[in-house]
């Protein structure tokens, strides 16, 4: 399974975050990082990541590399991710109002929110499970 998660540092911080690790976000960067054609998304910055961003989220794609490394991680059980993990129309609506727990700028927040209420209404992944 981990072979499908193509999102790693996504569940690195998922890791770290489920073991209560502290981590700091430098806005000065300390490690040379070079973009490559084969990343994923890249640095967000800028309407062409936003542009791609959003089409990874609307094909549902940003969620099934959530649900993978949910699997891989063995996190079905955990409260939060089970009010939403079904992915039904509801849960989407449900997991909006946690845009605060799942994005730390309050720009990101308002897009998290927004991109689940439009998940809802348009790209139900599963209505039941």
């Amino acid at each position: 399974m981990l072979y499908k998660i193509d999102w790693h540092d996504w569940a690195i911080y998922a890791f770290a975050r489920s073991k209560k690790y502290s981590w700091y976000i430098d806005p000065q960067s300390h490690m040379f990082y070079r973009q490559h054609f084969a990343n994923q998304l890249g640095a967000n910055s800028g309407i062409k990541q936003f542009l791609k961003r959003a089409k990874e989220i609307a094909c549902g794609y940003a969620i099934n590399q959530t649900l993978l490394i949910i699997k891989f991680l063995k996190f079905e059980n955990n409260h939060f991710v089970k009010s939403w993990i079904n992915c039904t129309r509801l849960d989407f609506v449900k997991l909006s109002f946690f845009a605060y727990e799942c994005r730390r700028r309050k720009k990101d927040q308002l897009l998290f929110f927004l991109s689940c209420i439009i998940m809802a209404m348009i790209r139900p992944i599963k209505e039941n499970k």
